[in-house]
């Protein structure tokens, strides 16, 4: 074999040497599969918007996690269940939530559910919520 050759294959075979110890990379967004902090549902959508408000008012993370929709947690944490219950937003009682959550209308199809609700205390500013069902249940999916 040519000098060349020798080199290509001692470097072929370093490469793959060094690839047999290197951990796989996972993507965030589809772990954990269970677990603290992944969403779960609530029975109804109305339901889930009462427990996800007052689980952000208390600072009670894992309930208001497991009512986040995995699209919901990516788009805030940048993945599901120990990223929102990592979450520095998550690890305080929210007082800027209203105690009663006020629900001017709720429109329900099949799989998904959207709101116009009063969230804020102190405060008559409207704001919109959608929910998708989740295998659990109803899941709050956007907040705007």
């Amino acid at each position: 074999m040519s000098r060349s050759a020798w080199l290509v294959a001692a470097l072929v075979a370093a490469l793959a040497l060094g690839a047999c110890g290197k951990k796989k990379e996972t993507n965030p967004a589809v772990l954990p599969a269970s677990g603290p902090g992944v969403p779960k549902g609530a029975p109804t959508p109305r339901q889930a918007i009462v427990g996800f408000f007052a689980a952000k008012r208390a600072g009670n993370t894992e309930a208001g996690c497991n009512l986040e929709s995995k699209d919901f947690q990516v788009a805030q944490y940048n993945g599901v269940g120990p990223a929102c219950m990592r979450a520095s937003v998550n690890q305080h009682p929210q007082k800027v939530w209203a105690e009663e959550i006020k629900i001017d209308k709720l429109d329900q199809a099949p799989d998904s559910a959207a709101a116009k609700i009063r969230p804020n205390a102190g405060s008559e500013t409207p704001a919109e919520i959608t929910l998708v069902r989740g295998d659990g249940g109803w899941l709050v999916n956007s907040l705007r």
